[in-house]
């Protein structure tokens, strides 16, 4: 499974950032459904079994990509509900990102009309990460406004993955894996192949303490972010963090920097990417604790959290949480030329 870890850190840390003082509360209550305790995430995520109960922030990885012979399994339906490519040039040298300037421009035709220029037609090469999070979204404000509280934890939690991926530079871009356009020699791998697993797992697993603690200093020094209604511009917001994350850290350069770092003996290539990219992860990494929470307030906001009664704040159990996540409608993951039909609040 890759970045484990840093799921599991942006989980945590978005509890504390939580403005509503009911939604606080429900939070920090089922923190360690979402995640581990800080010190625990190093040691514990990597080793989560989908046999037993899984931290929700990890859900996606751990469960729904396993095949659907096992329980909640939902791969490979999955799988491109974590990405979208928003930077692979078209024939025009245009991409995704040019086309996305406000929340009304977020609709599945732009993405599909998109991967149909590119040629991208198999489901697996369509990526919808910021409308799964518009669903997430949707399904949050009707189980506020339910007072499901249960659903509402599960959904929250899982949610954190998929934010966690829109501040992951390489589930923006083409570049997921390598510069597809290149090869490299004897091995015919793509050049730079293995950045992935690289840059968001052992990098962020090597680094931790550090990464954690520089996090915890700058998530709270700015004002919450102003909230938002509705599940499009809950889905442009992952959008921007997309696309602020990209100018931090330009994957082209950290795919380079990949590749000339396994082509020399000094440095292992996790420390050198450590060195240049570092500091601008921590602060992808602190933007993604902030929209998390954000989101959270504002589907609490949306769905009138703020009527519920106190005596349903409370921790819900862990298979009650089991039971929803291995469901396969709860919260069903479908493909781009799909998820249309699910959607509330966009223009289609």
């Amino acid at each position: 499974m890759r970045g484990a870890v840093g799921h599991n850190t942006i989980g945590r840390i978005a509890c504390d950032l939580v403005v509503d003082p009911k939604l606080a509360l429900l939070m920090e209550v089922n923190q360690p459904r979402i995640s581990f305790e800080r010190h625990g995430i190093p040691a514990q995520a990597e080793k989560v079994e989908a046999s037993g109960f899984v931290p929700l922030a990890n859900v996606p990885d751990i469960v729904w990509k396993k095949p659907t012979t096992t329980l909640g399994g939902r791969a490979p339906r999955d799988n491109p509900t974590h990405y979208a490519n928003l930077d692979e040039p078209d024939a025009n040298d245009q991409t995704l990102l040019d086309h996305l300037n406000t929340p009304t421009d977020l609709t599945v035709q732009a993405f599909q009309d998109y991967y149909d220029d590119l040629g991208h037609r198999k489901s697996s090469e369509r990526g919808l990460l910021p409308f799964r999070v518009w669903q997430f979204y949707d399904a949050m404000v009707e189980a506020a406004g339910d007072r499901r509280i249960s659903e509402f934890v599960c959904a929250a939690g899982i949610l954190a993955h998929y934010v966690s991926d829109g501040s992951q530079v390489l589930h923006g871009s083409y570049l997921f894996d390598g510069d597809p356009s290149r090869t490299e020699q004897p091995t015919g791998k793509k050049f730079g192949q293995g950045i992935h697993e690289a840059y968001e797992r052992t990098m962020i697993n090597d680094h931790i303490d550090t990464l954690m603690d520089e996090v915890n200093a700058a998530v709270g020094q700015n004002p919450a972010m102003p909230l938002v209604r509705g599940g499009q511009d809950a889905g442009f917001e992952v959008v921007k963090l997309m696309e602020r994350t990209r100018n931090r850290i330009d994957p082209m350069a950290l795919v380079e920097a990949y590749a000339a770092a396994i082509q020399g003996a000094d440095d292992a290539p996790e420390e050198v990417l450590w060195d240049e990219f570092g500091t601008t992860t921590v602060e992808a990494i602190v933007d993604g604790c902030r929209v998390l929470a954000m989101l959270w307030d504002s589907a609490w906001q949306e769905g009138n959290g703020r009527a519920i009664d106190d005596t349903l704040l409370e921790a819900v159990g862990e298979n009650e949480l089991k039971d929803l996540y291995s469901n396969q409608l709860f919260v069903p993951s479908l493909s781009l030329d799909e998820i249309s039909t699910i959607l509330r609040l966009g223009l289609l």
